[in-house]
This record gives structure tokens, sequence and C-alpha cells, in this order.
């Protein structure tokens, strides 16, 4: 699981981005 949750860690990290920029706009 510890793996899996690496591997993917890029693409959360992109996620992570795409909703915080999604937020600044909102506000």
């Amino acid at each position: 699981m510890y793996l899996l949750s690496k591997h993917k860690s890029k693409n959360w990290n992109h996620v992570h981005k795409s909703i915080r920029e999604v937020s600044l706009q909102v506000q």
C-alpha cells in the first residue's frame, strides 16, 4: 500500500495543485 501511494504521489500532487488553483479562483 505504501508503494502504491508513493507511485501515485505525482498524480495526487497534480490533483491537489489543480484543486488549489480552482479554490483560489473561486475566492
